[in-house]
């Protein structure tokens, strides 16, 4: 996970923390040395942790990783923007503000920051900032200044569903129509649902493969983001993607009358391994376990669908049931451990309820967990070894939330659970 710079960045606290990380490196701190496999450019190959910490490791190196994991290119691309703060914060204060004149006046003294990010590479300079934010009259004084983002621009507004500066970006560039086949993967990823029918009206594609072979679905279900998820996957259906009709797809998309007859049709369907996806990863990256080969019930626990799970255990699903494990015996869990630590507060309802059914806190499972992408696990992802949902939950390798949350751990104690 990318780092944030703080409000206030000072060039002798990123030295610290360079000497820092340093350090930690020689301690064979676990952080440090993921923080270095994920942002060193030299460490290709998905490195294990040993070789990280075996390798030479220069403050020139340290620099860099933190320069990296801060979204600039080099250490010095991060020292120059720190030298333009005080400006940066005053331009980020006044956009934020709607403040055009104060914008115009900042922009007037410091032209070169019409090209600097505001705050991170993502959100990116004035005009992606300001788009990111839906400001749409700061948007249109800035487009006399000839900005050079505006397809990122456009971005960052159908990321956050600002659909009225979308337009008046359209409206500046008409050729960002031409440029539109991949634009649905913003809106899906922060599950901005009202983005997707506007997207697809101009010519972006539902079925649009990215490089790692990910589709806007995958990313819909994938997503860090929980609220909206059902909201976005019904407006892509709705856009005409291709999908998996069937019970899974009944959960995500909260249709339980569907799912209701589904089960009326084959009852034991609340018994099986699903093959949703063909076995990709779908879930864990940010929440649960990994979904491959789960029943229902686990894909309830894994999204939260309190009216699926009560529906499913009504129909004689078993609260114990584990997902079918591959040949090496890894992905055996229950349900219980995809409702543990997702870290947010939707969570609760199901894991009461899983433990009021009866789940088993001390059932123990073996489980690979993905470390990042939206494809599928990978034969080098980490492993957790015959792990207690509360031992998982504390253990988990999560690369968004790198705390269990505490309410899941106190729950799970007052309930018996051991690591």
């Amino acid at each position: 996970m990318p780092k944030q710079l703080p409000a206030k960045p000072s060039l002798e606290h990123l030295k610290r923390e360079a000497r820092d990380l340093r350090r930690a490196h020689r301690a064979s701190d676990a952080e440090a040395l993921q923080l270095i496999r994920d942002y060193h450019p030299k460490l290709s190959g998905r490195p294990s942790v040993e070789q990280v910490a075996a390798i030479s490791f220069s403050i020139q190196d340290a620099q860099l990783v933190l320069a990296r994991a801060y979204q600039f290119k080099s250490w010095p691309d991060l020292v120059a923007k720190i030298a333009w703060t005080p400006a940066r914060q005053s331009l980020a204060a006044a956009i934020s503000d709607s403040d055009v004149s104060q914008v115009e006046r900042i922009l007037d003294e410091y032209p070169e920051l019409m090209d600097i990010h505001v705050r991170s590479e993502n959100e990116g300079p004035p005009l992606s900032h300001a788009a990111n934010q839906g400001k749409l009259d700061v948007v249109s004084a800035l487009l006399s200044h000839d900005p050079s983002d505006v397809e990122h621009a456009f971005g960052r507004a159908t990321l956050q569903g600002h659909l009225e500066v979308a337009q008046r970006l359209l409206d500046h560039r008409p050729a960002l129509r031409e440029q539109l086949k991949f634009a649905l993967f913003g809106p899906c990823e922060s599950l901005n649902a009202d983005a997707i029918p506007f997207l697809i009206e101009l010519g972006a594609d539902p079925d649009a493969v990215w490089e790692n072979g990910g589709k806007p679905m995958d990313m819909a279900l994938c997503s860090y983001a929980r609220a909206g998820r059902e909201a976005t996957v019904r407006a892509l259906v709705e856009g005409g993607v291709t999908f998996e009709d069937g019970p899974e797809m009944d959960i995500v998309m909260g249709k339980f009358d569907s799912l209701a007859a589904r089960l009326d049709v084959v009852p034991d369907v609340v018994h099986l391994a699903s093959t949703f996806r063909a076995g990709l990863e779908f879930g864990g990256l940010y929440g649960g376990a990994p979904l491959i080969r789960p029943t229902l019930l686990h894909i309830c626990a894994e999204y939260s669908s309190l009216e699926g799970a009560r529906l499913l255990l009504e129909r004689g699903a078993d609260v114990n049931a584990r997902c079918e494990p591959d040949e090496g015996g890894i992905g055996d869990q229950t349900p219980l451990f995809h409702a543990v630590n997702h870290k947010h507060e939707d969570m609760f309802p199901v894991l009461k309820l899983l433990l009021q059914s009866g789940a088993d806190v001390n059932a123990r499972a073996t489980i690979r967990v993905p470390r990042a992408g939206i494809r599928s696990v990978q034969p080098d992802d980490p492993v957790l070894e015959a792990m207690t949902p509360l031992g998982y939950a504390l253990n988990y390798p999560n690369s968004l939330y790198h705390k269990a949350h505490a309410g899941a751990i106190e729950l799970l104690r007052e309930h018996g659970a051991q690591e």
